[in-house]
């Protein structure tokens, strides 16, 4: 018998459904702007992207001379040159849902969790993320790079505890892969999810099986190609070279700035503790060998 705090698969369907219409309906607001207009075109020249030949060409550029994001702004350009914005608006609604649910799904520990803790994340995240309107619902260029990539890094952290706390097993050459890819993502997430995972394992190495070991290699070797990529090392000069402060006062500067100036950022975290602390998982064995890894 179905325990009645749990949702159905029908109303999960209904809600995701309505959060879904709604969302579309927003981002029709949407404009093609700013960097879209860039990603039309073939990195640094003025000839129009028209084929994926084209757009591997201005990746090759983008990767040695703007940043390391090789795989996010191939899509980008895959969308802003050849597929249009209404096709990427329809995808990118569905993205919107796949971050709700899979948010509720890493803090609540089960896809059947009560349709209200669905509508608290999905609200939180509209509500409490900073910059929505450019984050989630901007641009072609600015929702792909973060909004398709944290439901991306989402998915990771599921299939990790999956196997960490669930001991389910997957294609060891699927796992390596997708962790290659979501690690050469965007290193708003590569850096802080690798870092995490290195100070987890610092703490837990007995725990480290041949499924993780897959998973987590391959991010690993993915963040490497996004974050030593040549076009890195181009800006960091280039910014060292106009600022008097050194790269860590200028790190620890924009970290102070960003807490400062969006103070949603630190509701929302200890908001999202807090459900973490009242789920099940947490007052579960695996809580205290795993806080390192949580509180990163």
């Amino acid at each position: 018998r179905n325990n009645p705090n749990e949702s159905t698969v029908l109303s999960r369907t209904i809600f995701f459904l309505i959060l879904g219409v709604a969302f579309y309906l927003l981002d029709r607001w949407s404009l093609f702007y700013l960097d879209d207009y860039r990603y039309a075109f073939i990195m640094d020249t003025c000839t129009p992207i028209e084929s994926i030949k084209d757009i591997w060409e201005s990746q090759v550029i983008h990767y040695q001379t703007i940043n390391g994001r090789f795989l996010v702004h191939f899509v980008v350009q895959l969308f802003c040159g050849i597929l249009g914005i209404e096709i990427f608006r329809i995808f990118n609604t569905a993205f919107f849902v796949l971050l709700c649910a899979l948010g509720t799904r890493l803090v609540s520990c089960t896809w059947k969790a009560p349709i209200i803790w669905y509508a608290i994340t999905s609200l939180a995240f509209f509500l409490l993320l900073p910059q929505v309107g450019i984050t989630i619902l901007g641009n072609i260029s600015h929702s792909i790079n973060y909004l398709w990539s944290a439901v991306a890094s989402l998915f990771f952290l599921v299939i990790f505890h999956n196997i960490v706390d669930k001991n389910k097993k997957y294609n060891s050459i699927l796992l390596f892969v997708y962790g290659l890819v979501c690690g050469a993502l965007q290193e708003s997430f590569s850096i802080p999810i690798a870092g995490a995972l290195f100070l987890y394992y610092c703490f837990n190495t007995k725990q480290i099986k041949k499924d993780i070991a897959y998973l987590v290699v391959g991010y690993f070797v993915g963040a490497c190609f996004l974050i030593f990529a040549p076009a890195n090392f181009v800006r960091l000069s280039e910014a060292n070279a106009i600022s008097e402060k050194s790269p860590i006062v200028g790190l620890i500067t924009r970290i102070g700035l960003i807490l400062s100036e969006v103070p949603f950022l630190l509701i929302f975290i200890i908001g999202m503790l807090y459900v973490q602390y009242k789920t099940s998982c947490l007052k579960s064995k695996a809580y205290k060998p795993n806080i390192i890894y949580k509180i990163t």
